[in-house]
């Protein structure tokens, strides 16, 4: 797997459990102390988020940080909402 193919894994898993919690990208940003576009570049895998970042957005989410790492995470979760 490369690097660019992991930040496309995270940043999908971000935006399912985002959306999974009816959250907009501005309340996930407010919750972690993130800008909007620093957000959208995660999502749209742009961007790697630091592991501090991540353990930010991971309790803004309410999962595990290893959770978002995981391909094909929250395709379900999605899926159904």
């Amino acid at each position: 797997m490369t690097a660019q193919e992991l930040r496309g894994i995270i940043g999908e898993n971000i935006k399912s459990r985002r959306r999974a919690l009816d959250m907009t990208q501005v309340e996930l940003a407010e919750a972690t102390g993130l800008t909007q576009a620093s957000i959208a570049f995660i999502e749209n895998g742009r961007n790697s988020p630091q592991i501090d970042t991540l353990a930010k957005i991971a309790v803004a989410l309410r999962v595990q940080p290893d959770m978002l790492l995981r391909e094909g995470s929250y395709s379900e979760v999605e899926k159904v909402a």
